[in-house]
């Protein structure tokens, strides 16, 4: 189970260990950064890799569906000052998800929130109605 949130800076040292995206992944648009040990701790202490950079196991399934979806909803919703995208990433069962979600200066990971709880988010940006 991962549940987790990101400024760029993480974002980015994330991305640089994980390899071998498809045209699908959200991860694509982000770049790449030096593996810092500052990015190794950071991402340590959340529970995402080891002392050594590597990703932790218990995280692979998680982050190969996130990096390599076999299908992908996106919602994109634009008000104020921000955009707010959600994504729901599918394995080729359809039976397992990660979610990836696109604030400004903000991003999670989370793959235990059910998929149509996207609904009552957007219900609570624009309201709801018949």
């Amino acid at each position: 189970m991962l549940k987790c949130s990101f400024d760029y800076e993480k974002m980015e040292s994330l991305n640089t260990v994980i390899k071998g995206k498809n045209n699908l992944s959200p991860l694509n648009r982000f770049a790449t950064r030096d593996f810092s040990e500052d990015g190794v701790n950071i991402l340590n202490k959340i529970g995402m890799v080891d002392s050594e950079g590597k990703l932790l196991e218990t995280i692979l399934p998680t982050i190969n569906i996130l990096s390599n979806p076999h299908a992908v909803v996106k919602v994109i919703f634009t008000g104020g000052v921000g955009t707010y995208e959600h994504n729901i990433n599918y394995d080729n069962t359809f039976h397992n998800h990660v979610s990836f979600t696109v604030t400004p200066g903000n991003f999670s990971i989370d793959d235990e929130t059910n998929p149509q709880g996207i609904v009552k988010i957007l219900e609570d940006f624009v309201g709801k109605s018949n």
